[in-house]
This record gives C-alpha cells, sequence and structure tokens, in this order.
C-alpha cells in the first residue's frame, strides 16, 4: 500500500550495507522520524539524498510491505530540507533531466511576523488535507503535486489567518 509522510523530524538514522549497481554507488539506510514508532527504509545514491538525523521531510512516498511476520516501509520518493533550507529531493524515477544538471532549488527563507512562528500551520495544514481527502472532498483523479499545493495553499491560509488576528 502507497502512503505519504509530511513534515516530520528525522529522528534516529541508522547506516545499513552499501555497494555499487548498474546507476552507481547505493547506501541503504533505516530511520525513524519524531513522534512515530515505524522504521523506516530508504536507499540513497547518485541524486538521491541521504537521511541524517534532525533532517526535515517535506514530503516522501513509501508503500508498506508485510511479509510473514514482518511488515517494512519503504521510501520510494523523499524531499528533505538540510541545515541550509536548501531542498534535496529525490528525482521521479522514470525522470532523466535532458542537458546539465540542475542546481537544487533553494527554499526562500519565511521570517515570522509577530509572535507567530509559520512552522507550526504545516502539519496543521497537512493533517487537515488528508481528513479532507478521506472524506473525499478531493476529485478521484488527483495527482501528488496538486494534493501537495493545497497543502502549502492552506497553510499560507492558515497563517495569514494568525497574522491577521493578531493584527486586528
Amino acid at each position: 500500500m502507497e502512503d505519504y509522510l509530511g513534515n516530520v523530524t528525522i529522528g534516529k538514522v541508522y547506516k545499513g550495507k552499501s555497494g555499487d549497481g548498474e546507476y552507481g554507488p547505493w547506501q541503504a539506510w533505516n530511520f525513524y522520524v519524531e513522534g512515530d514508532d515505524r522504521k523506516f527504509s530508504y536507499f540513497s545514491g547518485g541524486k538521491k539524498p541521504e537521511p541524517f538525523e534532525g533532517a526535515f521531510i517535506k514530503m516522501a512516498k513509501f508503500e508498506t510491505v508485510t511479509k510473514g511476520q514482518y511488515t517494512n516501509h519503504n521510501i520510494k520518493e523523499m524531499a528533505i530540507e538540510d541545515q541550509n533550507n536548501e531542498t534535496q529531493q529525490d528525482p521521479p524515477y522514470d525522470y532523466e533531466p535532458p542537458g546539465e544538471p540542475q542546481k537544487p532549488v533553494v527554499k526562500q527563507s519565511l521570517t515570522p511576523r509577530k509572535d507567530v512562528n509559520y512552522s507550526f500551520f504545516p502539519k496543521q495544514a497537512v493533517e487537515a488535507n488528508i481528513a479532507w481527502l478521506t472524506a473525499g472532498n478531493f476529485p478521484a483523479d488527483l495527482s501528488f503535486d496538486a494534493f501537495v499545493d493545497s497543502i502549502i495553499r492552506t497553510t499560507d491560509k492558515m497563517y495569514d489567518a494568525a497574522i491577521k488576528k493578531i493584527n486586528e
């Protein structure tokens, strides 16, 4: 079953096996995220970022696979922020960008206004959008990108409403 994880911080990270494959060197990882007792598995290498303790996962797509008595949560795609607020993201599976390698996208620095911290709202927006999704309030053919855009718009609206309330 495919599922999503977002706006969480990586806790403990364990480095696993490594090797060389058809597409170059790879590294296996296991890690936990704060507030969740599930162990996630991930392979980095090439353009795929390495997880590290304290990294902020903006969004991750994972698959839960049960084999016998074991259940594994395998990360398929992941976008994380490093200490410089730069986004590191897996390229899509079947996409190889043409031409020169692109520079990483840098997240704009958001400075909190007054006493409102922007970082409070993304988790609330994710939960609200998931509730709307599970209630059937989104189109059945909703793409992952459209869902993420909805979360971003909801986060901004929540933040703007809080700022407006403070400024009243």
